[in-house]
């Protein structure tokens, strides 16, 4: 079973399979677009949330192995709540998750070209913190808890080097965090092609699924076996 919780009509049956349940957080309407003074940025309401979610799946003794799918918030989310070491969680793919909501507004204020104006990284913190009032920044974040997921636990990031809403960096930090700290079945797929929460739809989307079944079936896994072999080389490529 695949749960993926974030981006439900983002994700396709080639990603999460027949066997899945999708669900957005309470704050995020049909659109995709969220209620600032709701949205957690993935602290601690967003992972109660995947957890009530999580434990419902549970209740089905037909379910073994789960997997948690997400997108940016919904990734992040899933590192902070897969820390908790769940029952039966079978691998985690991870796409554009941010580390930090600090290096969001960093990675921003250097592509507009004024990061380095003294004072403005605190403004924007501020501003963060009014916009966002669940959010805490003293709160969890991925980069510092990723390193307490399962040491066995299979985990494949995929960013793409063109999004323009939360960089690459933060997925190879994270990347890099988990294989120092002993963590040995991640991936990381760094996508040429892309734009924020529509990998499928850019030009490596077949790359994007066919490694996303390589992975499953490398780690027994549901899989399509077609796609998997296609994405096996590349796979590997992402160790």
């Amino acid at each position: 079973m695949k749960i993926n919780n974030t981006m439900p009509n983002k994700l396709n049956w080639q990603i999460l399979g027949n066997n899945n349940i999708s669900f957005d957080f309470g704050d995020v309407d049909s659109d995709g677009k969220f209620n600032e003074n709701n949205a957690n940025l993935a602290q601690d309401k967003d992972v109660e949330t995947l957890d009530s979610i999580y434990k419902e799946c549970l209740k089905d003794e037909a379910v073994n192995k789960i997997v948690l799918v997400g997108v940016s918030r919904g990734a992040s989310t899933i590192i902070n709540y897969a820390s908790r070491h769940p029952e039966k969680l079978a691998a985690v793919v991870l796409e554009s998750p941010f580390d930090s909501i600090e290096k969001i507004i960093e990675y921003q204020l250097n592509r507009k070209y004024v990061g380095w104006i003294p004072g403005i990284k605190h403004l924007f913190h501020k501003i963060i913190e009014r916009k966002y009032p669940n959010y805490d920044k003293n709160g969890i974040r991925p980069i510092d808890i990723v390193k307490s997921l399962p040491k066995n636990l299979p985990i494949l990031f995929v960013h793409s080097k063109k999004d323009r809403l939360i960089p690459i960096k933060s997925s190879i930090r994270l990347y890099k965090q988990l294989k120092s700290t002993g963590h040995n079945n991640v991936y990381l797929l760094k996508l040429n092609d892309g734009e924020h929460a529509s990998y499928q739809w850019g030009t490596d989307a077949n790359n994007y699924q066919t490694v996303v079944h390589a992975f499953y079936k490398k780690h027994d896994i549901e899989h399509i076996e077609e796609l998997a072999q296609l994405g096996e080389r590349l796979l590997e490529a992402s160790k």
